[in-house]
C-alpha cells in the first residue's frame, strides 16, 4: 500500500475532502505522532518465536555416508 493509493482510496471515498498535498502532510503529522511496538514479556528460554513474513526457507535433507 503506497501513500499515493491511500490518497486515492481517501479522494475516492471522500470527493470534497483533502487534496492530494494536505492529506500528505496530515499523513506525516499523524504518522510522526505513532512509535508502533509490540513488547512481549518472557521467561528466557519458555517460548520460541518465529517470525513469517518474507518468503519461506528451503530445507535441503542431505544423507551422508551412504
Amino acid at each position: 500500500m503506497t501513500l499515493l493509493r491511500l490518497w486515492e482510496d481517501y479522494f475516492a471515498q471522500y470527493p470534497s475532502g483533502f487534496k492530494m498535498t494536505s492529506f500528505y502532510r496530515h499523513y506525516n503529522l499523524w504518522n510522526r505522532r505513532g512509535y508502533p511496538s509490540m513488547h512481549m514479556e518472557h521467561k528466557a528460554g519458555d517460548k520460541m518465536f518465529i517470525d513469517y513474513t518474507g518468503e519461506k526457507l528451503q530445507v535441503l535433507i542431505r544423507q551422508v555416508g551412504k
